[in-house]
């Protein structure tokens, strides 16, 4: 994979295990249900660094890689995604589920062996809320607000590993040609980086494709003091996916893997939860450095 090749230097990390009671949330409605990540001592490349190496595709090349991408996109309403969490800092190896409405709402709840759920993620089209019930402890903070051009719907599409340009959706026929791309010269990766039209303010962004139009990798900087950076890169088997994220926020490298199961297409979700009047909280950038 283009990623694995260009963060060098990496270690290997085991994963931390604790054992832990079980915290108490209020709950507005309820349901609910070995790989090890790297770890990199150098951020991940800019979108802007990677056209390097890289030649414009020509008309007929681009025509067929955007066909590709937008005949694999499978519609639909609502998904769950489950699957187990990787990431420095969590309790054993959690399982996650992951419930999803279309351009409205994300919720991914997280559980521990033997301890139940340990944290929650809930987004909707205004605001993002992260629960450490472990810590009790959460962030809170309007999507408008937010440095890094995720709202919902750029969140479930990269659960989904599907192209998505932020504030405007999935990609599709008419966004299509809001993206430039070029073809490596020495392999067979894509890259889509958007025009000037699709550019966001603050941060720059890009996708790594093969040549069949499968997302390889999702990659975002924020233009900011510490060069804030995300990249997320796909490793499929059949139709389960791994996610492989690297955060470097500040002066810190968070890296986390998702490995998901098949998705189950038009299903019942569970409800979203709050934080209780016990729980603390806390800047984004102060509740990740709580794990």
């Amino acid at each position: 994979m283009l990623l694995t090749a260009l963060h060098t230097g990496a270690q290997n990390s085991e994963p931390l295990t604790t054992t832990v009671g079980e915290e108490e949330i209020t709950v507005i409605e309820a349901p609910a249900p070995d790989t090890v990540c790297e770890i990199t001592d150098k951020t991940p490349p800019t979108a802007e660094e990677l056209p390097e190496g890289y030649a414009v595709a020509d008309t007929m090349t681009a025509t067929n890689l955007t066909d590709s991408i937008l005949v694999g996109y499978t519609d639909w309403e609502t998904v769950e995604l489950n699957g187990k969490l990787r990431m420095e800092g969590l309790p054993l190896t959690p399982s996650v589920r992951i419930y999803m409405v279309r351009d409205s709402s994300v919720s991914i709840s997280v559980r521990a062996p033997f301890v139940g759920e340990v944290g929650r993620l809930e987004t909707n089209l205004d605001s993002v809320t992260a629960i450490n019930k472990m810590g009790r402890t959460y962030s809170s903070y309007a999507v408008a607000d937010s440095p890094v051009p995720v709202d919902v719907s750029t969140l479930q599409c990269l659960l989904l590993g599907r192209i998505n340009i932020p504030g405007r959706g999935q990609l599709n026929v008419d966004t299509a040609p809001l993206l430039d791309i070029y073809v490596a010269e020495e392999t067979d990766n894509r890259l889509l980086l958007p025009k000037h039209d699709a550019e966001i303010e603050g941060c720059s962004y890009g996708f790594v494709t093969d040549a069949g139009g499968e997302l390889d990798a999702v990659i975002v900087t924020v233009d900011s003091t510490d060069n804030d950076s995300v990249t997320a890169e796909y490793n499929r088997n059949g139709d389960a996916t791994d996610i492989d994220v690297l955060a470097a926020i500040g002066e810190r490298i968070y890296v986390a893997r998702l490995e998901l199961k098949a998705p189950k297409w038009n299903t019942e979700g569970f409800a979203p939860i709050a934080p209780g009047v016990k729980y603390r909280c806390l800047s984004f950038r102060d509740f990740l450095k709580s794990f």
